[in-house]
């Protein structure tokens, strides 16, 4: 049995999936026990399976058209069977060491979810990053308007909705389910943004729509104050482009916040 499952949907992703796929089966070499990738083509492309084929530890789903990221997410974990489960974009990457940093912190924490730091990248420079602690809560959560990645077991997994920011969403909640704390690593999970991405080409007030009708389901505290924090600097962003900026949704978040790195 793997001790890691990694989920990885797939969306005209075969430029960069390779890359993506290769910094998590680097962590293999260390000592987290065995590594399962389980890619979730969305695409209707069977090129992944052809890119894969006789790879030790990735597997690739049946290629599926338009169920979106969420539900693609959700059927990659059905197909999994590790103990410990985490989630990789696929045109997104991992620091080295990243699994083995993660299953250190929960080992020595005792801890059954433990989160990444992550650093949103453009053009391979550092737009911004989630400030180093030990500890993540809901307030830090909330105030970096962000999503920030867990690994945990399997038996704490949450659906991801049919939704836009829904790696926000089970973020959020499973800090709450954890008590609204939870240990906190130093391994970066490198979220890339790009100009044909889902962030770059979504208009903000779509995403402010979203975060309104999550806050609207009365849902747990935790996701309650990150998708309020996530709404408020979104109509901000919404004000800036109204008002001829430029900036995207991360880059306007580092500078109204003053955290660019």
């Amino acid at each position: 049995m793997p001790t890691v499952s990694v989920l990885i949907p797939a969306f005209r992703a075969t430029a960069t999936i390779r890359e993506a796929v290769d910094s998590i089966l680097a962590c293999e070499a260390s000592a987290t026990g065995k590594v399962e990738v389980v890619v979730a083509p969305d695409d209707g492309s069977g090129e992944y399976a052809t890119a894969f084929a006789g790879a030790p530890g990735v597997l690739v789903l049946e290629p599926t058209w338009r169920l979106g990221p969420g539900p693609s997410r959700n059927r990659a974990r059905a197909a999994s069977s590790g103990k410990w489960l985490t989630m990789l974009d696929a045109d997104d990457a991992v620091s080295p060491g990243y699994l083995d940093e993660l299953l250190s912190l929960a080992q020595s924490t005792r801890s059954d979810c433990v989160f990444s730091r992550i650093r949103y990248e453009h053009d391979g420079q550092p737009v911004r990053e989630l400030p180093e602690a030990s500890v993540l809560d809901a307030a830090a959560m909330a105030a970096f308007a962000g999503s920030i990645h867990a690994l945990y077991r399997r038996e704490l997994w949450i659906d991801y909705p049919d939704t836009l920011a829904e790696d926000a969403f089970v973020d959020a909640s499973l800090l709450d389910a954890v008590g609204g704390t939870a240990p906190l690593s130093g391994a970066i999970y490198r979220a890339r943004l790009r100009p044909d991405g889902i962030c770059a080409t979504t208009p903000q007030a779509t995403f402010n729509t979203v975060y309104r009708q999550v806050l609207g389901q009365s849902p747990s505290t935790v996701v309650t104050d990150v998708f309020a924090a996530k709404l408020t600097l979104g109509l901000l962003h919404d004000r800036h482009i109204a008002g001829g900026g430029a900036l995207s949704f991360h880059h306007f978040v580092a500078r109204t916040m003053n955290n660019y790195k």
